[in-house]
C-alpha cells in the first residue's frame, strides 16, 4: 500500500468543502477511500447542520455601490438607515442608544456576540475584512435565530465606507439556507495491549464557503491521512480513535454532535486530543497552543524539538474542535502553522493548493508524529488528565459564544477520581 504524499492529498480535496454541502460529501467518500486503502473500516457521523448557498450582497450610499459577501445563514433583507462606524463592535452594547436603528460598519467581527449586537437595535452589520485580500466568509452561529442583514466587505471598501459615517445607506442580502446534514468520519483503532484509555486525533476537513482550504484545512487533514497511514504500520499499544469532523466553519458542529453523542465514552476513557487545525504553508512557523497543563506543555515541545522542529508554544485555548473535549475535562494539543501565503488568505479564495507546499505540510506531520509516537506506543500513558484552572474562564466564555447559553462543565477534581 502506497498512499498519497501530503501535498497530494491537499490537492485531491482541492475543492470547497462546505459543511451539508455536495463538496463536504465528495470529500466524506475520498477519506473514507483512504482509510480503507490503510486496512481501516471508516464509520460516518450524520448530524443535522443548516447551511446556505452562495448569494449576494450590496450597500448602496449615495451613488456608490459596494459589492460584498453574505455572513453564512443570514437572512434575505432590504434595509436602509444610518451608517455608523464602530471600530470594535463590543462598544455598541456598552453605548446602545447610540447605535440602535442603525447599520454598523466595524473592524472587528461579530461572532459570538451577535446577541448581544442585536439586543442594542441595530438593523444591519458590515464587517471590515483584514488588508489585501478580498472579502472574507464568516458565518452566523447554528443557535443564532432571526437573523438582520449581514455582509463582510474589503479593507479598501471598508475604509471607503468608514469616512462616510453618519449618510444613509441601503444593504440588501440575498442568500438561500439549506437544512442538510454533515458528516463526520471516524476511525477505530484498537491497541495491541488497551489500557482503558483512548487518545482522539482529530482534525476538520470541511471548508468555509468561497475557500478551498487548503491550509484551512486541507492541510491538517493530510497529516491525518498519513498519521493514519503510519499507525497501519506500526500498530499502537493503546486505543486510538482518528476523527475527521466537519461542520467546524459553522460553528464545531462536527465535534459538539460527537461529544454530544459520546460523552459517557469521553468521560471514562478520554485521556487527550490531539488536534491538527492550519498547515501547509512553505515558510512559516510551528505552533503548540497547550490546553492543558505545564507537564503537557513541556512533553510536547520537547518532543517536537527533538525531531527538529522547533514550535511556538503556549498554554491557551485554540478556537478549533479541541474546545468540546475541554467541556469535559480533556486536555488538547493544538498543532498548526502560520505565518505563509495560504494562512494569510485564510477564510478567503486565496487560501489555496498552490500556497502550500510538501515542505510546510511535513513540518506538521514529523512534529505531530513526535509526540504521538510516545503518547500511543509508551509502555504507561506519558500525560495526565488535567487542565490548568487559568484557562477555565477562557473555556467557560468561549463555550457561552459558541453555544449562546451557559455552559455545562465536567472538571476532572484536583484530587483525581477514578473515571466512573
Amino acid at each position: 500500500m502506497k498512499m498519497p504524499s501530503l501535498i497530494q492529498i491537499v490537492r485531491d480535496l482541492g475543492f470547497i468543502r462546505l459543511a451539508g454541502t455536495e463538496g463536504e460529501q465528495k470529500a466524506t467518500e475520498i477519506l473514507q477511500n483512504y482509510m480503507k486503502e490503510c486496512g481501516f473500516k471508516p464509520k460516518t457521523q450524520k448530524f443535522p447542520i443548516e447551511t446556505f448557498a452562495n448569494g449576494s450582497a450590496t450597500l448602496t450610499i449615495g451613488d456608490k455601490t459596494i459589492h460584498g459577501i453574505p455572513m453564512g445563514r443570514c437572512a434575505n433583507g432590504n434595509v436602509t438607515a444610518e451608517l455608523i462606524y464602530t471600530e470594535n463592535p463590543k462598544v455598541v452594547n456598552l453605548a446602545p442608544e447610540r447605535h440602535r436603528g442603525k447599520i454598523i460598519i466595524t473592524h472587528g467581527t461579530p461572532r459570538g456576540i451577535y446577541n448581544e449586537l442585536k439586543s442594542a437595535g441595530i438593523v444591519g452589520i458590515i464587517a471590515i475584512t483584514p488588508p489585501y485580500k478580498e472579502p472574507w466568509s464568516l458565518s452566523h452561529r447554528q443557535y443564532e435565530k432571526d437573523l438582520i442583514p449581514a455582509l463582510t466587505v474589503s479593507y479598501d471598501d471598508g475604509a471607503r465606507l468608514a469616512s462616510l459615517s453618519g449618510q444613509k445607506c441601503t444593504l440588501k442580502i440575498s442568500q438561500k439556507i439549506i437544512k442538510s446534514e454533515a458528516h463526520n468520519v471516524v476511525v477505530d483503532i484498537p491497541g495491541k495491549n488497551p489500557d482503558g484509555t483512548l487518545t482522539y486525533l482529530v482534525g476538520h476537513y470541511d471548508s468555509v464557503s468561497r475557500s478551498i482550504g487548503a491550509c484551512d484545512n486541507a492541510g491538517g487533514t493530510a497529516v491525518l491521512v498519513k498519521l493514519a497511514e503510519f499507525l497501519t504500520k506500526n500498530p499502537p499499544v493503546r486505543d486510538v480513535k482518528i476523527i475527521f469532523f466537519s461542520g467546524e466553519e459553522l460553528g464545531l458542529m462536527g465535534s459538539q454532535a460527537y461529544c454530544d453523542k459520546n460523552k459517557a465514552e469521553i468521560l471514562k476513557q478520554g485521556q487527550l486530543v490531539i488536534n491538527v487545525d492550519v498547515s501547509g504553508d512553505d515558510l512559516g512557523h510551528d505552533e503548540l497552543y497547550i490546553t492543558g497543563t505545564k507537564e503537557l506543555l513541556g512533553f510536547a515541545g520537547g518532543c517536537t524539538r527533538a525531531e527538529g522542529v522547533y514550535c511556538n508554544s503556549q498554554i491557551e485555548i485554540y478556537s478549533s474542535d479541541s474546545m468540546p473535549f475541554a467541556q469535559l475535562g480533556v486536555p488538547s494539543i493544538n498543532i498548526a502553522r502560520y505565518g505563509g501565503k495560504a494562512s494569510f488568505y485564510g477564510h478567503t479564495p486565496g487560501d489555496a493548493p498552490g500556497r502550500v507546499s510538501q515542505r510546510g505540510l511535513l513540518n506538521t506531520y514529523v512534529a505531530t508524529l513526535s509526540f504521538l509516537k510516545p503518547i500511543v506506543m509508551g509502555k504507561v500513558y506519558p500525560t495526565d488528565r488535567l487542565i490548568d484552572e487559568t484557562l477555565r474562564p477562557k473555556i467557560e466564555a468561549y463555550l457561552y459564544g459558541l453555544k449562546g447559553k451557559e455552559p455545562e462543565l465536567e472538571w476532572l477534581p484536583k484530587y483525581r477520581l477514578p473515571r466512573p
